[in-house]
């Protein structure tokens, strides 16, 4: 079972992902793109993906989790765009 949901910050579209990778264990991982470069007219947006360590005991708390690890990694500025 996965869960996901996307949101715009800092000028970065970043979905953010949850995978239950045992019963009742979830990971998170971000992917991170910049809006600029989706208004692009080629058409080629470079994305990037971080992955947390954290294994959490339920999707919920993974994907705030994971909502917040992104905007943490936006604030400063190591996103890696």
């Amino acid at each position: 079972m996965t869960a996901d949901f996307s949101f715009e910050d800092g000028g970065y579209l970043i979905e953010v992902y949850a995978s239950e990778v045992l019963p009742g264990q979830w990971k998170v991982h971000s992917v991170f793109q910049r809006l600029s470069d989706l208004d692009d007219e080629q058409g080629i947006a470079t994305a990037i993906r971080h992955e947390s360590d954290v294994i959490f005991e339920s999707m919920p708390h993974a994907m705030l989790a994971g909502r917040e690890q992104a905007k943490q990694l936006v604030r400063q500025g190591s996103v890696g765009l």
